[in-house]
């Protein structure tokens, strides 16, 4: 954790950097990515003022038939002050290994070490092919005049060691698979020597900018429109995503907010970000006191839902995609404090290790993930467990549909909807048009091989749709419908996009890619009042 000194004065080079610094989005940032997201927060309480409707493309991927177990781990470190400490009791604590130990399974056989591997002690059976790799959450804040903050690490993944005595990888990531794990030494227990090497590169030290970009440095370290990390993230694994910080994530959008030769955004300290990040309705966030309702908002920091929450939901079919929050827990409910006479946010936790900021942005983005991301409180690190990651990858499920969350939209722009449906407060649907959904629907077999084909799915019947009971596709087999199904989904968002089948005999690692017009305004948001119901 670091409260930044107000610093120099803008220096001649700062448009150069300025440039820079944009110069590392691959592609220009359209306009859902800047200002404020009606609704964009799922945290509790949160307020939100009607604002006119945004249209976007809602992309999501489910697997049909799971693949064998395959893990890709990108594990994001803030290597910024007060940060040693938390980060060698989250590895010596061993919180790592058990993800590794919840991944041993039977089926994989025996890992070498004559330990049990049974279907009731899985100690001694072997992993599935697993990838480890860290970045730092430090990119960079240009404009500042910073020192510790004028490069960055720029999203590589981490592999040299910075404490004696260790062993690094032999590539930039940690690989575990037939071969073995690409670390040397003896490895008779493979969880233990995976442990070991993941602390290696983990530890990253404190010398990082106090700017956390946590969620932008997860991005760029596996965006392939980035190609900063060729060859890491593989195309038919799993992918975890673990963030390890005790702060809110600060990815900005314009680096104007580090700029030193004006305080018109206020002191340059951390708090920088949250005051110039959340709205809170009218409270002022630089001054002391409880604030309400605190939401994500723009335009200095990337919008988290339309950056974040739909690149990873795009990159990955759901049931590959896992995330673990080590961080401080938030609320929508943030105490603001004098602190040395600089405003800052109260700790969200405090603990024998570390304090923490309530990190909401990176709330936000667990919610939207949930149920396959989780939040863990960092002032208890040692207590931690990711285990859910490795019981999910293990026991991977066969989907047949998918939930949609935002509220779909034909071709008109009006909002479509089931009877009984209750879109916002005070609305409610009296009639059933779910079957003019303009979705897009492609099956994907052999992904990421020579084999791989793509097959649309056409539209059911429209008698299919609105019936949760239906099961028939008829001559249209398979086929896509659309149903309001509160029990699978929510109350809150309740359409579910599901595949009708008379067999399934696909191949594994089959999934679906699912891509529908929808409103970029969330179900129960005021502004959905503004939108027509569809006939």
């Amino acid at each position: 954790m670091l409260l930044l000194a107000a610093a120099t004065v803008l220096a001649l080079t700062g448009c150069a950097e300025l440039a820079a610094f944009v110069a590392g989005e691959p592609q220009a940032t359209d306009a859902t990515d800047v200002g404020p997201s009606p609704g964009e927060s799922l945290l509790p309480d949160a307020t939100v003022t009607p604002s006119p409707p945004r249209t976007t493309q809602l992309e999501r991927r489910f697997l049909v038939v799971p693949a064998p177990a395959t893990l890709d781990v990108l594990i994001v470190v803030d290597n910024s002050m007060s940060m040693a400490n938390v980060q060698q009791a989250f590895f010596e604590g061993r919180i790592v290994g058990s993800l590794a130990n919840a991944l041993r399974a039977p089926a994989l056989g025996p890992d070498g070490s004559n330990k049990p591997c049974t279907s009731g002690d899985h100690s001694g059976c072997a992993l599935p092919d697993l990838r480890v790799g860290v970045v730092s959450s430090d990119l960079g804040a240009p404009l500042g005049g910073l020192g510790n903050c004028s490069v960055g690490n720029g999203a590589l993944l981490q592999s040299i060691s910075r404490i004696s005595s260790c062993l690094t990888p032999s590539a930039p990531w940690i690989a575990y698979n037939a071969a073995g794990l690409n670390v040397g030494g003896a490895q008779l227990d493979v969880v233990k020597a995976l442990d070991e090497a993941i602390a290696c590169i983990g530890t990253l030290g404190e010398l990082g900018c106090g700017f956390e970009h946590t969620l932008e440095a997860m991005r760029r370290a596996i965006d392939p429109a980035f190609a900063i990390n060729p060859g890491f993230l593989r195309p038919d694994a799993t992918l975890a995503v673990i963030l390890l910080t005790n702060e809110d994530d600060c990815s900005a959008a314009d680096a104007r907010l580090f700029d030193s030769s004006t305080n018109v955004l206020g002191p340059l300290t951390s708090h920088r970000c949250f005051a110039n990040g959340f709205n809170c309705g009218d409270a002022d966030l630089w001054s002391a006191g409880t604030k309400l309702g605190c939401r994500p908002a723009g335009p200095y920091l990337h919008e988290v839902r339309s950056r974040y929450v739909d690149f990873l939901q795009s990159l990955k079919p759901e049931g590959r995609l896992l995330l673990a929050a080590v961080a401080g827990a938030a609320t929508a409910r943030v105490e603001v404090v004098d602190s040395d006479l600089k405003a800052t946010l109260a700790p969200a936790c405090s603990g024998t290790i570390t304090s923490a900021e309530p990190a909401l942005r990176i709330r936000t983005l667990v919610d939207a993930l949930a149920p396959d991301a989780q939040m863990l409180d960092i002032c208890g690190t040692s207590k931690g467990d990711l285990s859910f990651i490795g019981n999910a990858v293990r026991s991977a499920p066969a989907l047949s549909g998918i939930c949609l969350h935002s509220p779909l939209l034909d071709k008109s722009g009006a909002l479509l909807c089931a009877q009984g449906d209750t879109p916002t407060k005070g609305t409610s649907c009296q009639s059933s048009c779910l079957q003019a959904a303009q979705c897009n629907v492609v099956e994907i077999a052999n992904p990421g091989t020579s084999a791989a084909t793509q097959t649309p799915i056409p539209r059911c019947d429209t008698t299919a749709f609105g019936a949760s009971g239906q099961s028939d596709c008829g001559a249209t087999c398979p086929c896509w419908r659309i149903v309001s199904d509160p029990s699978t989904c929510s109350t809150a968002a309740p359409h579910y996009l599901q595949i009708l089948r008379k067999t399934n005999s696909l191949s594994p690692g089959t999934f679906v890619k699912v891509s529908c017009i929808a409103s970029a305004v969330p179900w129960g948001d005021p502004g959905l009042a503004a939108l027509p119901l569809c006939p």
